[in-house]
């Protein structure tokens, strides 16, 4: 089950929406786990590259199931980039959202509000996903945004991946070294 959330962000200042992915076979609430790419059909599409073989998360996870390595899962994949894939903004705050060339689905670029004050919450009312803690991960700027978001809420990440994530800012750093939760 695919089920796709619309809906107009006050804090981003534009219309946004994000998918949540279930395996058909298994009723929620499911554990939940965020998966950050710039646009979420990128993880359906299983011709999005050459590696993937016809596959995409769902198929994965459901060999994954079968297979015994796994637990049911519902995906949480919100949107992070613009309409023509020119912008993301996967955490933090966009310094100058002016410069985007069009800001479609990212607005004024607040995502760290945006995930913990409405997509968040927004996520837990639809009955979908289990209300404990959640599990992030993704892929590029994407993985390098989970481990960001993991480090910011430990309280609400219970595991983090990050798959070719690179970290170009060096608050991150700042972040790890001299964040008081850690100390």
């Amino acid at each position: 089950m695919i089920e796709k959330i619309t809906f107009y962000s006050k804090i981003l200042g534009v219309e946004t929406y994000f998918l949540i992915v279930l395996p058909d076979a298994y009723k929620p609430p499911l554990l939940g786990v965020i998966l950050l790419r710039g646009a979420p059909e990128e993880w359906l599409n299983a011709s999005e590259d050459h590696t993937r073989a016809g596959r995409n998360i769902i198929s994965v996870l459901d060999d994954l199931i079968s297979k015994g390595y796994c637990q049911p899962l519902a995906f949480i994949l919100p949107r992070t980039s613009n309409n023509t894939l020119s912008g993301f903004i996967s955490h933090g705050e966009a310094i100058r959202p002016d410069f985007l060339e069009e800001n479609s689905f990212i607005g004024n670029g607040k995502i760290d509000r945006f995930f913990d004050d409405e997509l968040l919450p927004t996520c837990l009312k639809t009955g979908l996903i289990r209300e404990q803690k959640l599990a992030i991960d993704g892929f590029s700027l994407g993985g390098a945004s989970s481990v960001y978001h993991a480090i910011r809420r430990p309280d609400l990440f219970s595991s983090c991946g990050s798959f070719d994530g690179a970290f170009l800012k060096y608050e991150f750093v700042y972040l790890v070294k001299y964040s008081t939760k850690f100390t």
